[in-house]
């Protein structure tokens, strides 16, 4: 039965007309819908890649936090990090040449590459970085850097940053890792400087940003591997309908673009165009609904989240929207994560919700209703009315609403969001996954929104005991998770990208970060 109602729900939302789809046949060396040409056939200086992504962002201030896969492939190209932990499991150095602990691990030691400057000539040096971090520590960064003494860091000298500990911690590394360095001097003329009018540290300028069409980016000439970098010029067109998005790859517009559902995924896959194939990288990844415990008083009762849970067929959810892209998230963590534990999720059972929702107070006449946000990128839109129609069968009413990418972030951190999706992602470290959660962040709406859960979480963030006895402590908190049914895991995911054949696919792992996002420094023609 709710197969055929979530079958009625997506008509004419997952069917991609295949008639409407063109091939752009060879590559070609110019054109506004040609693709890239290839090493041979372009000289230096006219090498231009042409990037579709999904939202465009409202600022590239990398403490602001950016949106979507827009906005981070912007802020990877424009700001250099220290180093990067890709998705094929590479360290790669990039400002920094090196980092160590002192003995005790009390302090924790960053040695920058030498001559390395920013886009204007003048150097980048220690005193940049910890003008970055301590900018990161008052915003996004916060929990990342919660281990850093970050008010007594100090230069060494113009190339040793000198980070005092307040604990060791099994993130540090991967916590670094994202961290985007910017001009000191240049950010503190201006704000807008912050994040708009920005300075590049990374492989790439911001030559132009035109709001609704795109950002023009220029390579960088004082990057300190210039020479290695491949594209003059990438062209960053936001769309945040995939729909739309594919039908201009298939048409020839686009060199590689983002895509998340597996319509679009097969259909490239198919063939759609000739000269075209999906590149899919593994990440560390799970979604699912969220609700918010702490701000609304709708999900204080317990019974009425595992109501939730019962009343959402999860596995209907995957296989009818998500498809073959993705696969059922079972637990807080991944099933590919070393901590993870199979929790599995609430059996899909209306008459279990309905006791539970009774015992709660409400029925047939007194209906449980709450609200539903969600961000317009994806397929939110239709795991959003999905849930909808499975949960009115249990006497829940749900209304729907959705936000731009931007709005939907400024909202969360500000805790006006009752209910919504959200991701985490990370790498090989479990609590880089899903440190987002943790009790100090400013967003209530991903908390886990229990006391006794939170502290958990902080132990299990912030161990570094054994591995066996750390998986043990994973293991307790995913169960509790469970119970607590303030989060329903629904998918996990990988990245995946439609690439003309004219881009070297070889480098599509070693240009994405462990977390999923792409960058743009090792791309390449084939």
């Amino acid at each position: 039965m709710m197969k055929k109602v979530i079958s009625l729900i997506l008509t004419g939302a997952m069917v991609l007309s295949l008639a409407a789809c063109g091939s752009s046949g060879a590559s070609q060396a110019e054109g506004s819908g040609d693709a890239a040409a290839t090493t041979d056939e372009v000289a230096e200086g006219e090498r231009v890649l042409k990037v579709g992504m999904d939202v465009e962002p409202t600022s590239i201030d990398p403490n602001a936090g950016a949106d979507g896969q827009g906005g981070m492939f912007v802020a990877y190209s424009v700001f250099g990090t220290l180093w990067m932990l890709t998705a094929d499991g590479e360290t790669n150095m990039i400002l920094a040449e090196s980092y160590e602990y002192n003995e005790d691990k009390t302090e924790f030691t960053v040695h920058l590459r030498e001559g390395i400057k920013f886009a204007d000539g003048n150097p980048i040096t220690a005193d940049d970085v910890i003008y970055s971090l301590q900018n990161a520590a008052a915003g996004t960064g916060a929990m990342r850097l919660a281990a850093v003494d970050i008010e007594n860091a100090y230069a060494e000298d113009e190339t040793t940053v000198v980070l005092p500990l307040l604990m060791d911690s099994p993130t540090l590394i991967e916590d670094m890792n994202i961290m985007m360095i910017m001009e000191k001097e240049w950010c503190e003329q201006s704000e807008e400087n912050l994040g708009l009018n920005v300075m590049a540290s990374g492989a790439y300028s911001i030559e132009s940003w035109e709001t609704g069409m795109g950002i023009t980016l220029v390579k960088n000439p004082e990057y300190y591997d210039a020479e290695n970098v491949y594209y003059d010029e990438i062209d960053v067109s936001f769309v945040s309908s995939e729909d739309t998005r594919l039908l201009s790859f298939e048409s020839g517009d686009y060199d590689i673009i983002c895509l998340s559902s597996s319509n679009a995924v097969d259909e490239i896959a198919g063939g759609a165009r000739a000269d075209a194939s999906v590149v899919t990288v593994p990440i560390q990844s799970v979604s699912g609904l969220t609700m918010n415990v702490i701000d609304f008083d709708e999900f204080k009762d317990q019974n009425v989240r595992q109501a939730i849970g019962y009343a959402i067929d999860v596995p209907t959810l995957v296989s009818t929207i998500m498809g073959s892209a993705y696969q059922e998230a079972t637990s807080l963590l991944p099933s590919g994560n070393y901590a993870y534990l199979y929790t599995g999720n609430y059996e899909y059972d209306v008459d279990k919700a309905k006791e539970l929702l009774k015992e709660a107070g409400y029925d047939e006449n007194n209906r449980f209703a709450f609200t539903l946000t969600y961000s317009d990128a994806g397929m939110n839109g239709q795991l959003a009315e999905a849930i909808q129609a499975m949960l009115a069968e249990a006497n829940i009413d749900v209304t729907v609403e959705t936000q731009d990418g931007a709005t939907y972030m400024n909202n969360m951190v500000a805790n006006t969001i009752m209910c919504g999706f959200s991701t985490y992602m990370g790498s090989y470290e479990p609590a880089g996954i899903i440190n987002a959660r943790r009790k100090n962040i400013p967003a209530n709406m991903s908390k886990l929104g229990d006391g006794e859960l939170e502290d958990l979480l902080e132990e299990c963030c912030t161990s570094v005991a054994e591995e066996s006895e750390r998986i043990e402590l994973w293991h307790s908190l995913q169960e509790q998770s469970y119970e607590f049914a303030s989060f329903i895991p629904i998918y996990e995911s990988n990245q995946n990208y439609a690439v003309s054949d004219a881009i070297n696919t070889e480098n599509i792992n070693s240009s994405v970060q462990a977390d999923g996002y792409l960058f743009a420094t090792k791309l390449s023609a084939n």
